[in-house]
């Protein structure tokens, strides 16, 4: 059943005066976008590193993965929709149509049309495991196809948790995904180094994150035991991922760490071997040289 999407069909029309370069494949992206079949629904759900939008918070020097990750599946053709509680880049960008600065814009698309997720800036695993946040409340509400977990710097760094502690919430949270919709397909990131100091407490923070992601991938096999379930994916963006290059200071992505991110998320999704529910008519059209986000 197709719909049209208001919010959607906003976008659509702001775009045209918006863009720089409009020319067929946006007008067959945006009018998509806005009348479609239902889409695959994603739940990118983390912290500040999720939210995104430049640090310090409110510079907007960069939208976030997600804005990387929705274009690339957008340019793969497939019909995504972001969800979650949650909308923006940072404090500062609560405006509906968020138009990327002009150094980390993707050429074909400048506005960030899906800005939907679960969580928030300083959250650490803990406010999915109860209340109004609750990963059950929150699969049952929205009921997402693919939910994307990047948890544990708060925990590590802000909380002390040890990583033993902090991998066990880690299990605890994909119990919670699992008893909210059954269907969900997980996807949980090792996550990004956080470096000495980050907190100021001289807690050896890149070591405990280190030993933290090796917990939880011994987590991930014991779930992924329970055959029931769909397997859970494990995405390493420990070793792929340069701190020196990719961090804006010792604790969140810069842009190049956005498209990083982006990029591996999108890899390990693709290599899940899902594909979306209803393919937008778009990618019909075969465009030369179509390139996606580079490191």
């Amino acid at each position: 059943m197709f719909r049209i999407d208001k919010h959607r069909c906003f976008y659509f029309v702001k775009a045209i005066f918006k863009s720089y370069k409009f020319n067929l494949i946006n007008f067959i992206v945006f009018f998509s976008l806005s009348i479609q079949a239902d889409p695959i629904k994603i739940m990118p759900m983390g912290d500040s590193i999720t939210k995104g939008g430049g640090y310090p918070l409110g510079s907007l020097d960069s939208p976030s993965y997600r804005y990387y990750l929705f274009n690339s599946l957008l340019r793969k053709g497939w019909n995504v929709d972001f969800i979650g509680p949650s909308s923006g880049v940072s404090d500062s960008s609560k405006n509906k149509v968020y138009s990327v600065p002009a150094k980390y814009r993707d050429r074909d698309f400048p506005l960030f049309l899906d800005r939907d997720f679960a969580g928030n800036t300083g959250w650490p695993i803990d406010r999915f495991l109860k209340g109004k946040n609750s990963a059950k409340y929150l699969m049952d509400k929205y009921q997402p196809d693919i939910v994307l977990v990047h948890l544990g710097t708060n925990n590590i760094g802000a909380r002390k948790d040890s990583p033993i502690q902090a991998a066990k919430k880690i299990g605890q949270l994909v119990d919670l995904i699992r008893l909210g919709n059954p269907g969900t397909k997980i996807f949980i990131a090792k996550i990004i180094p956080l470096l000495d100091n980050a907190y100021g407490s001289g807690a050896g923070e890149y070591n405990l994150v280190k030993q933290f992601n090796i917990e939880v991938e011994k987590i991930i096999k014991n779930k992924n035991i329970e055959t029931k379930f769909l397997t859970i994916t494990l995405v390493d963006m420990w070793n792929s991922f340069n701190p020196e290059l990719m961090l804006a200071e010792k604790t969140h992505p810069n842009y190049l760490g956005d498209k990083k991110i982006a990029s591996l998320w999108f890899d390990s999704i693709m290599a899940s071997g899902m594909s979306d529910k209803d393919y937008i008519f778009w990618n019909k059209f075969e465009r030369k040289g179509y390139v996606l986000p580079k490191d």
